[in-house]
């Protein structure tokens, strides 16, 4: 999914749980549009997760500066992992997660870490 902050499905009924979820993914999106001028990225292209039952979604951005990197600086991350879930009725969870290797076991560890907030 990517998000268009312009789009008129934007507007949103009172009730309906899709409503609801435009709304988190919305509000999501419009936080992190501000990193864009620093990414590799063009676009924030927001993945849909279904957790336990609960609805939310993450977007995983690139630092442009560290893109092509060979190592990365101490305290530097190259991947910056922001996100929004459910985490009962009544309450969300946002998230920022700061690593360097997205496409790994560990990575894994800390998203299911996140999971684990979730009722």
């Amino acid at each position: 999914m990517f998000c268009s902050l312009n789009q008129p499905s934007c507007q949103i009924e009172k009730g309906l749980i899709e409503g609801v979820k435009h709304a988190l993914i919305h509000r999501k999106c419009r936080r992190t549009e501000k990193y864009l001028p620093y990414v590799f990225e063009k676009e924030i292209k927001l993945i849909d997760v279904n957790w336990k039952g609960q609805y939310g979604s993450y977007c995983i951005l690139t630092d442009s500066a560290l893109a092509n990197a060979k190592s990365i600086p101490p305290n530097q991350f190259k991947y910056l992992t922001r996100g929004m879930v459910r985490l009962s009725e009544d309450s969300a969870l946002g998230f920022s997660l700061m690593t360097n290797e997205i496409n790994t076991e560990k990575y894994q560890e800390m998203l299911s870490h996140i999971k684990s907030w979730i009722k």
